[in-house]
């Protein structure tokens, strides 16, 4: 304490300022490196686990499409509607595989990979029992199409939507988690 009262005014001045200006660096490296940090978090939700969702629910819709076409082509009676529905259904089927080689790419975490390989398996055996539906159909055997479709295929549409819905909700997880750790982040 004696050092400070053998000091002149504007030595004490200019020690007080240097002191607040090396306090006002320290903040603001903190503030950068949490910033950082807030960024990181935000990229990983919005560019991979939003995007992941995105893709999961696109393969729900087409999905869908699929199950509708294939009922179509039960339905109608000309062999041209038949084959515009069972185009459509190919080509959403190629889609979805092309979502799932992007999501078999980008999921990395030891949980999502075993949700992605039972949602996989799930996939196959709905795709398996729809090519039946059509083999049948294109057999002309309508009644035994019908009955497998609203029955064996309509089980495994249902199945293959849940694991979809769990793939979907640990991505949501990890998104709140995520923002979990952003919150943290500025808290003081």
């Amino acid at each position: 304490m004696n050092l400070f009262t053998h000091m002149r005014i504007g030595q004490r001045l200019g020690l007080a300022f240097a002191i607040s200006i090396a306090f006002s660096l320290l903040l603001a490296a903190y503030a950068r490196t949490a910033l950082i940090r807030i960024n990181d978090e935000l990229a990983l939700m919005v560019d991979d686990r939003l995007v992941k969702v995105q893709q999961l629910e696109l393969v729900k819709d087409n999905v869908n499409i699929t199950a509708q076409s294939v009922r179509n082509t039960l339905l109608l009676p000309d062999a041209d509607g038949k084959l515009r529905q069972l185009a459509e259904a190919e080509r959403v089927a190629k889609l979805n595989g092309e979502l799932f080689d992007k999501l078999d790419a980008s999921i990395k975490s030891d949980k999502g990979r075993l949700l992605l390989a039972d949602v996989i398996q799930d996939r196959t055996r709905f795709v398996a029992s729809v090519r039946q539906v059509i083999a049948l159909a294109n057999k002309g055997e309508s009644d035994a199409a019908r009955d497998l479709l609203l029955g064996e295929t309509q089980a495994l549409q249902v199945k293959y939507f849940q694991g979809l819905e769990a793939l979907i909700e640990f991505q949501r997880e990890l998104m709140h988690d995520s923002a979990k750790a952003t919150d943290s982040t500025v808290d003081f």
